[in-house]
């Protein structure tokens, strides 16, 4: 590779990340800045075609517009031409996977980073975000337990009400039901977590891609289910845990 070359592949890196960044700050109903930035990136790629951080700020930018087939061909082509990348870039593909519930995925990237969760930094947010979608209590408590991700103690509080009922693989198995029912359009996972009625509440927040119309049916649909699984269990269903679905096109930018 000549000088010339590198220099054009550390610019164009550069320029990537750059991008990425700017995605952040984004909300996703800004159509017009979002197709400009795709424009951009593809003219960027067309030189360096298997650029995987030119590849992530484009998955980025798929989801955030709601194309989810396209996101998840990508997903799968940044994860075949593998290689290393810088510890952000990492981050935003592991949590574009999460929001896309590729969970799979997400966990051969995340478990090297939870061997030593003292040691997690910037992935503690998507380690946290991936327990509650999945209903790993182990995790949130270990990140709960560390003083430098503690301040997941009010997860950790939320989940104690269901360890003392022993209501955890009931959890489990509403997760399962809330991401199975989204899966094919499921543009991001984002979670609340609130204090004022005497008990911690966790409100699930997923974005689809799809009109108002669609995210009142799906709940409902989601809703049905997971009513019906407690009844068939002959149990009642807590009501500290609940559900919101929204247009991928009312999403707020990552970082304000």
């Amino acid at each position: 590779m000549t000088e010339e070359v590198m220099e054009e592949a550390v610019s164009a890196e550069y320029n990537f990340i750059g991008i990425l960044n700017r995605l952040q700050h984004l909300d996703y109903w800004e159509k017009n800045d979002l197709m400009s930035i795709e424009r951009q990136l593809y003219e960027e790629l067309t030189r360096t075609p298997d650029n995987t951080i030119g590849l992530t700020a484009l998955l980025r930018n798929q989801i955030m517009q709601g194309n989810i087939a396209k996101s998840k061909a990508l997903a799968h082509k940044i994860w075949s031409i593998g290689g290393e990348i810088p510890q952000i870039v990492e981050y935003a593909y592991l949590d574009s996977l999460l929001d896309l519930g590729m969970l799979d995925m997400a966990m051969v990237l995340l478990k090297p980073r939870l061997s030593d969760i003292s040691d997690i930094g910037i992935f503690a947010p998507a380690a946290a975000k991936f327990a509650i979608m999945t209903g790993n209590f182990n995790l949130i408590e270990k990140l709960a337990a560390s003083p430098e991700t503690s301040y997941f103690g009010s997860l950790s509080d939320f989940i104690g009400v269901y360890k003392t009922m022993q209501y955890g693989e009931h959890f489990k198995n509403m997760q399962k039901i809330i991401l199975e029912n989204c899966k094919n359009k499921m543009a991001a996972f984002d979670y609340n977590v609130y204090f004022d009625r005497g008990i911690t509440d966790l409100e699930a927040v997923v974005y689809i891609s799809g009109s108002k119309e669609d995210c009142k049916n799906m709940q409902a649909e989601i809703e049905k289910k997971i009513n019906g699984y407690f009844a068939s269990a002959g149990i009642q269903r807590l009501n500290n845990y609940c559900l919101r679905l929204y247009p991928v096109t009312e999403h707020e930018a990552k970082i304000k």
